[in-house]
Parts: C-alpha cells; sequence; structure tokens
C-alpha cells in the first residue's frame, strides 16, 4: 500500500505544478512569440 500512497503523493504534486504554471502571466517570450504567430496566421 505504500507504494500506492508515494504515487499518488507524486501525481498530486505534479498536477499542482501544472496547475500553477498555467495559471502563471505570459512572460515576454511567451507575448512576443504570441504576436509573431498571430501576424503569421494573418498572412495564411
Amino acid at each position: 500500500m505504500e507504494g500506492l500512497i508515494s504515487y499518488n503523493d507524486k501525481v498530486s504534486l505534479e498536477v499542482t505544478g501544472w496547475k500553477r504554471q498555467m495559471l502563471r502571466r505570459p512572460g515576454m517570450l511567451n507575448k512576443v512569440s504570441k504576436k509573431v504567430q498571430d501576424k503569421i496566421n494573418s498572412f495564411i
């Protein structure tokens, strides 16, 4: 049963980290990438 508990703890930590990353405000590189992508898509 110990292995199952540690697996669940590991998954819970991964999900928490993923949520934090998804909710984080976009950085400067992401903003620039988004603008470039939007510009390219406007040409298509």
